[in-house]
């Protein structure tokens, strides 16, 4: 789901699940210049082809429109490439990360949701990748960057198109220049195990975050003692539905995350004001956010819930419950997962196709 960075063209080809038209969409992304103090990316994306374009203004993609003070919710994968002295790192990620529901967003009427591109149309994005990473956590060195290239694309009847194909040129690491961190101050006391906390909350909304909290809970269990259960020979298993074949090591990798994942939805803190007073209902396919790495070590993690949460059911795969392990399978030390794949389709056809995939994929440990 990712593409190179550096200097980069990825030629997407968006077609239909059932097939006929294809959509020739170019994306270039380059970094001309870097500092101390910036990183700066500009991405480029061009509609090659003969058909109007309506693409949806996805949060982890460059046409992100969701910012969390000041910050935009764009992914990008970068790694400090290892060295002698060193291994692989992954800075991290100061933005917010956003869980939305795609086949909502395709019924949305306000234009705000979507960026229209005719045939030979280009649209231009800045970004600074210092603002959005943390870079200090890997130190300065050699980085291969790559950007989230998946687009969903909303065809005039009303299909949801996805990206099936990207050619990707690759080109040499960037070089980032920054400092090692002075302190170890982002082990901070918004880590340490305490009690369910809500901000801005109602009675009502406190209820149901609670109730949600404690099934959650009781769900994670139930997903380990499947897991501990979980043997090569089985015929089927809800693991081979949304993680793939049975493998030892990549069985061993979400056995992991799932141990850390206990308790963890009752002793947490969810905010109802901040997505409601930001937003309101003008992004019904919005239901939270979550900053895996707040700005500042004093701040304390939250999930932001808004106005669609409310009317997510409390039972079902696509449950409250459900949701707040998605989140917080997304906190480093949970995990650390990411939504690459949303839909049920996209998820069991990831299981299908690259397995390897699922172990990092938020929306997989969801539904397990």
């Amino acid at each position: 789901m990712m593409a190179a960075v550096g200097t980069l063209f990825l030629s997407l080809l968006i077609s239909q699940a059932y097939a006929t038209p294809t959509y020739p969409l170019e994306l270039l992304v380059s970094v001309p210049k870097s500092g101390a103090t910036s990183v700066t990316a500009k991405a480029t994306l061009k509609n090659n082809g003969d058909t109007i374009l309506k693409l949806f203004n996805d949060p982890r993609s460059i046409l992100s429109k969701i910012t969390h003070f000041g910050v935009k919710s764009t992914i990008f994968e970068i790694v400090k490439e290892p060295d002698v002295t060193s291994v692989p790192c992954k800075p991290h990620f100061k933005g917010v990360s956003v869980i939305f529901d795609p086949l909502q967003a395709l019924k949305s009427t306000n234009s705000l949701d979507f960026t229209v591109l005719k045939p030979g149309q280009t649209i231009e994005v800045d970004y600074d990748l210092k603002r959005s990473y943390d870079f200090a956590h890997c130190g300065p060195g050699s980085y291969n960057i790559k950007a989230f290239h998946s687009f969903y694309h909303v065809g005039d009847s009303g299909a949801l198109l996805q990206t099936i194909k990207a050619s990707t040129h690759m080109s040499q690491p960037h070089v980032v220049t920054t400092s090692r961190p002075t302190s170890t101050l982002r082990k901070s006391n918004s880590f340490r195990k305490r009690d369910l906390y809500f901000k801005s909350c109602t009675d009502d909304e406190s209820f149901q975050i609670a109730d949600a909290a404690i099934l959650a809970d009781e769900l994670v269990e139930h997903a380990k003692n499947e897991l501990d259960a979980l043997v090569a020979k089985k015929a089927r298993s809800r693991y081979q539905t949304w993680f793939g074949h049975y493998d030892q090591l990549r069985l061993h990798i979400v056995k992991q995350h799932f141990l850390h994942l206990p308790k963890k939805a009752t002793t947490f803190t969810y905010d109802c004001g901040a997505c409601r007073s930001k937003f309101g209902s003008a992004k019904a396919w919005m239901h939270a956010y979550i900053q895996t790495h707040p700005n500042s070590h004093l701040s304390t993690r939250k999930l932001y819930l808004c106005e669609s949460f409310w009317k997510i059911p409390r039972n079902t795969v696509g449950s409250k419950p459900g949701l707040f392990i998605n989140a917080l399978s997304r906190l480093p030390e949970n995990g650390g997962t990411t939504d690459y794949y949303i839909t049920p389709s996209e998820i069991e056809e990831l299981a299908l196709e690259n397995p390897e995939g699922t172990v990092q994929n938020s929306e997989s440990h969801r539904r397990l």
